[in-house]
């Protein structure tokens, strides 16, 4: 059995919301929330979509190879690559991150690396008269916080970095992680077991000036 319109319309979506966005939509919410949603369980069941799900058991769905055969995309944004096999969670937190600051009027890129710059940023912030601030957004998303010397190697990628260097774990306990790892390249000392707010009150370090979370972000884009 093919897919029907519906089918083919919903995994476009799918790939819209994970790399430029949907217009009235964005990832504070479902993927159940998008248009077609009806046809997700037979994409799953039939193998171009994968099921994972956030925060308070909210679905999102990740596309496979299969998906990107059969509607000859990609994972990768217009104006950006991809990271390659990153997790779900990764990209939601990527895309999240880019949704908040675009939402404050910066002019976002998704894995951006500016002129000049031979590193790539996951997001990467510019300000306009729109924007709250003057300072450049440099941003890292980080699920894997234990990795101690992956998460030093991009701190010191962020201070080298010209603008503020902001770091996305997933939740709370993964924002704990992090600051244990880069206990030993911060020039701060915010308390490792402190809350999210308390966290970022003592955060002043070249490669380190926020602390964001994907489940607060999913809830600060909604608003």
């Amino acid at each position: 059995m093919g897919l029907s319109h519906k089918h083919l319309a919903y995994l476009e979506l799918v790939f819209d919301a994970l790399t430029d966005g949907v217009d009235g939509y964005n990832l504070g919410k479902s993927m159940k929330a998008l248009n077609f949603s009806e046809a997700s369980d037979d994409l799953e069941a039939k193998g171009y979509l994968e099921k994972e799900y956030l925060g308070n058991r909210q679905v999102y769905y990740r596309p496979t190879k299969k998906a990107e055969a059969t509607v000859d995309r990609t994972f990768s944004p217009t104006d950006g690559g991809e990271k390659g096999n990153e997790s779900l969670t990764h990209r939601i937190g990527v895309r999240l991150a880019a949704t908040y600051y675009e939402q404050q009027g910066y002019d976002v890129h998704m894995y951006h690396s500016p002129d000049g710059d031979s590193n790539v940023y996951d997001v990467y912030a510019t300000p306009t008269k729109e924007s709250p601030d003057d300072r450049r957004k440099v941003v890292e998303v980080e699920t894997s916080p234990e990795k101690r010397g992956h998460v030093e190697g991009d701190y010191d990628k962020l201070a080298e970095a010209y603008g503020d260097g902001v770091w996305v774990a997933e939740n709370q306990k993964g924002v704990r992680r992090l600051v244990k790892s880069l206990s030993e390249k911060l020039e701060s000392n915010p308390p490792q077991d402190g809350s999210l707010a308390t966290i970022n009150e003592h955060l002043d370090s070249d490669g380190a000036h926020e602390l964001l979370s994907i489940n607060d972000l999913r809830d600060e884009v909604e608003q």
